[in-house]
């Protein structure tokens, strides 16, 4: 289901994508620090074949 809440992105409407057990949106400045938290993680970069983060800045 297409929530009508759309948020504005760099490339125009970012739709709101929900079922009753996920919502995909757009990624908000709000969500640095968990971010940030998953890809300083080795556990979780290893999978993506990248350096971890090493500042959140």
């Amino acid at each position: 289901m297409i929530n009508e809440n759309t948020n504005l992105g760099s490339g125009g409407m970012f739709p709101v994508l929900e079922t009753d057990r996920l919502t995909l949106r757009q990624i908000k400045d709000q969500d640095a620090e968990a971010i940030f938290a998953c890809f300083s993680n080795h556990e979780v970069t290893r999978h993506y074949g990248i350096e971890n983060m090493g500042s959140i800045e």
